[in-house]
């Protein structure tokens, strides 16, 4: 969305969209906020995978459910990008550095390429990348 500050969000954030947890009220202001055009999400693909089987595991979601959340997201027409061999160094490098995931350090590697805030509800991961990451209850 042109003129729209953009955010990078993690799967523990837009999993929260589905789930009913501690902080979905932000996270749900973020999605509000992407709706209306305030703000635009600029996310790694993988996002779709983490969240598709975060939910997998929710006992109270079905087959249905998880094929419905997924769809929704893709529908959303989010910024969903593909990784490429250029960022390879940085996303290991991050990964290797602080100790984190490799799908982790993507979402950071996304952000601090664009001077993107990006926001988690992950409190181990903000932990170790202070620096990289807002928590997602700082969300205004």
């Amino acid at each position: 969305m042109a003129g729209a500050t953009k955010v990078v969000l993690d799967a523990s954030v837009i999993v929260k969209w589905y789930n009913k947890e501690d902080y979905s009220g932000d996270a749900l202001q973020v999605r509000d906020d992407y709706i209306s055009g305030k703000v635009d999400l600029v996310e790694p693909y993988l996002l779709v995978y983490e969240v598709g089987n975060a939910l997998r595991y929710n006992r109270e979601f079905g087959q249905s459910d998880v094929e419905s959340a997924t769809r929704n997201l893709l529908n959303m027409q989010m910024d969903l990008r593909e990784i490429n061999a250029e960022e390879l160094p940085t996303i290991v490098g991050l990964a290797y550095n602080y100790g984190i995931t490799f799908y982790d350090s993507t979402y950071i590697a996304i952000s601090d390429h664009e001077d993107m805030q990006f926001f988690t509800a992950d409190d181990k991961l903000l932990a170790k990348v202070p620096k990289h990451a807002t928590h997602i209850r700082e969300y205004v």
